[in-house]
C-alpha cells in the first residue's frame, strides 16, 4: 500500500525540496510535491524548459553541470548555492547518451554534491542505476556488491561511493531499473512525434533476432519512484541504497511479445535460448519496499501497460 496521504502531508508541508533535472521524472514529482505543500524549486538546462515550467508555477534554475555552481545564479539573481540551504536535494541529472566522459561527469556531481553540503543541505537522495551491478546473473538485492561494467554504471558507481563515504548520514541512493510511464506532451518540438508511453516496446517491435529471450525483464513504474522518493522524503529508513523494481520478472520474450500484441505492434523475434531457466541479473526489490514500507502500485511489468 501507498503511504498515508496525512503522513505525507505532515511531514512533507512547508519543507523545501530542490529537484536537479525537471524532466521525465522530475517535474511529476514536482507537481506531487507541490500537491503536499511542499515549497519546491528545481533546475533545467534552456530558457525553453524554464519557461514551460513557469506556467506550472515551478520555479526553474538554468543549471549547467560542467559549469562552476559558484558562478551560476537562480532565476531571482542570488547565488545558486543558496538554494541548498536547509533544503532536500532530488539529485536527477542523467550522464546523457552523448560525449559523454566518465570523468568530466564524476567530477562534476561531486563537486555538486560537496557545494550543496557546504552549504547547509540537509538531506541528499541521489537518483542511480542498477547499472552499478554490471553483468552480474542471478538475484541482486541492495546489499549485492556493485561492480558497473558500462562507462555510465561506472559514474553512478563512483557518486554513490562518494555519499556513502562522506556523507553516509545526509544521503540516500535510489537505484531504479528499466523506467517506464507516461510521456508528457512536448509543446516546444512541433516535430517530435513520441509514443504516449516511455517503454522498451517501442524500439524492440522493430527489431528480430533479439537475444537472450529466458532472461527476467526488471522494470519500475514512474509512480512507484516517485513513491519511493516521497518515503524518503517523509522517514529515515536505515538502509543508505535501495534497489527499484517490479517484484514479477517475467521473460523478455514473453513479457515483450505480449506488449507488441496488446499494443497492436510488430510482434518482435527473439533467438532460441537454450537455457532452461533464467539466468540473467534479476533485481529483487523486496527488502527495499519493505524498508521503505509501501507496496509498488505497478508490483508487475503486466499491470504497466
Amino acid at each position: 500500500m501507498a503511504l498515508e496521504p496525512h503522513v505525507l502531508t505532515r511531514e512533507i508541508q512547508h519543507k523545501f525540496i530542490h529537484i536537479m533535472g525537471l524532466g521525465w521524472l522530475g517535474r511529476p514529482l514536482a507537481s506531487v510535491l507541490q500537491q503536499y505543500g511542499a515549497n519546491v524549486s528545481g533546475s533545467v538546462t534552456s530558457a525553453s524548459k524554464q519557461q514551460m515550467l513557469l506556467t506550472e508555477s515551478l520555479t526553474a534554475d538554468i543549471f549547467d553541470l560542467y559549469k562552476p555552481i559558484n558562478k551560476q545564479y537562480t532565476s531571482n539573481g542570488k547565488v545558486l548555492a543558496t538554494r541548498f540551504t536547509d533544503a532536500s536535494l532530488v539529485l536527477n541529472i542523467p550522464p546523457g547518451r552523448t560525449n559523454f566522459s566518465q570523468h568530466a561527469f564524476v567530477n562534476s556531481m561531486i563537486a555538486l554534491i560537496d557545494c550543496a553540503m557546504q552549504n547547509g543541505l540537509q538531506q541528499l537522495i541521489f537518483i542511480s542505476t542498477t547499472s552499478v551491478f554490471g553483468e552480474q546473473h542471478g538475484k541482486v538485492n541492495q546489499h549485492t556488491a556493485v561492480q558497473a561494467k558500462t562507462e555510465s554504471g561506472k559514474a553512478h558507481q563512483a557518486i554513490e561511493a562518494h555519499l556513502a563515504l562522506y556523507y553516509p548520514d545526509k544521503s540516500k541512493v535510489l537505484r531504479p531499473s528499466g523506467l517506464i510511464g507516461p510521456n508528457p506532451s512536448d509543446t516546444s518540438n512541433k516535430n517530435l512525434v513520441a509514443p504516449k508511453m516511455r517503454h522498451p516496446i517501442y524500439s524492440l517491435c522493430n527489431k528480430s533476432d533479439i537475444p537472450n529471450a529466458n532472461d527476467p525483464v526488471n522494470l519500475i513504474h514512474q509512480a512507484d519512484v516517485i513513491q519511493a522518493i516521497l518515503a524518503l522524503l517523509s522517514t529515515q529508513p536505515v538502509s543508505h541504497a535501495f534497489n527499484l523494481s517490479a517484484l514479477a520478472h517475467p521473460s523478455r520474450k514473453a513479457y515483450y511479445q505480449w506488449c507488441a500484441k496488446r499494443l497492436a505492434l510488430p510482434i518482435p523475434t527473439f533467438l532460441h535460448d537454450p537455457k532452461e531457466r533464467q539466468l540473467g541479473k534479476l533485481i529483487d526489490a523486496t527488502q527495499s519496499f519493505i524498508d521503505l514500507d509501501f507496496t509498488p502500485t505497478y508490483a508487475s511489468p503486466f499491470d504497466m501497460l
